[in-house]
């Protein structure tokens, strides 16, 4: 198991209901699966990450199948890769996560997130991966543990992907494209700015496609009000878009996409 102990570094190896290194570090393995690898003077917060309504509001949203055209894209442009271990940064509910692992079931498949809400709900839904709790900047991993390595949107230490991702292992990042949920961010903010269309190279790594993909979504306004809630947008609008959106019948959104491919410079 590629786990190691957020504290001394040392390989984690498996107990009867927990996790352990030979300098006596101990972490429990919760009831639903997952392991909690983020030490409590590293947290920052009480309960960091998305909390609970958040988290329930993404699965409703993702679970409507909204957003699967970028799942299969993900899974299609990986699939000649054949990793052993891949690992989802900022897995959230574990739904692309879920996806990829599907696409790979020979695969020993990883999922990481900060928030403890999020994971509890990916361990007990997606059972074949292991999830862990844990700071994108500060992963609970061993060097070079994967061969294909996936964040979606998430923040993380360039510095990091590089110790992780094995030497013939791909990294796939995955940002919002320029028009990404235009309507409804012009709806919350009154000047709108376009997202980045060329995220910016992970350090160490050398870029070997860069795909943009757009739909368009016709949800419900309960399942807008779903997506406002479970992105960072929800933080800034009004509760009269809020009610607003709640009570419409159809909402019109564009979703767009910029899916990177790397692998490690040489």
């Amino acid at each position: 198991m590629p786990y190691r102990c957020p504290l001394c570094r040392l390989s984690l190896h498996p107990l009867s209901a927990s996790w352990g290194c030979h300098n006596g570090h101990r972490f429990d393995r919760a009831k639903e699966g997952y392991v909690h690898l983020l030490p409590a003077n590293r947290k920052h917060s009480r309960a960091p990450g998305d909390e609970k309504g958040m988290v329930q509001a993404r699965r409703r949203f993702l679970e409507a199948g909204h957003y699967q055209p970028l799942a299969a894209y993900l899974r299609k442009q990986s699939a000649d890769l054949a990793p052993q271990r891949l690992l989802d940064i900022g897995c959230g509910e574990g739904y692309f996560t879920a996806a990829l692992a599907a696409g790979f079931p020979e695969a020993a498949s990883y999922g990481v997130d900060i928030s403890k809400n999020a994971v509890q709900k990916a361990a007990k839904k997606y059972p074949a991966v292991s999830f862990c709790v844990a700071s994108n900047h500060d992963l609970p991993f061993e060097d070079h543990a994967f061969d294909l390595i996936v964040r979606t949107y998430a923040p993380s230490s360039d510095a990091e992907l590089t110790r992780l991702i094995s030497a013939n292992g791909q990294l796939i990042i995955v940002t919002p494209g320029p028009d990404h949920l235009r309507e409804l961010r012009e709806r919350i903010y009154q000047q709108v700015n376009d997202h980045a269309e060329t995220p910016s190279v992970p350090t160490g790594f050398t870029l070997l496609d860069s795909q943009r993909i757009e739909h368009q979504i016709a949800a419900s306004g309960a399942e807008a009000l779903d997506l406002l809630t479970m992105t960072p947008f929800g933080w800034h609008a009004s509760d009269e878009l809020k009610s607003a959106l709640a009570s419409e019948t159809q909402v019109a959104l564009s979703a767009d996409f910029i899916i990177q491919r790397y692998q490690v410079s040489s």
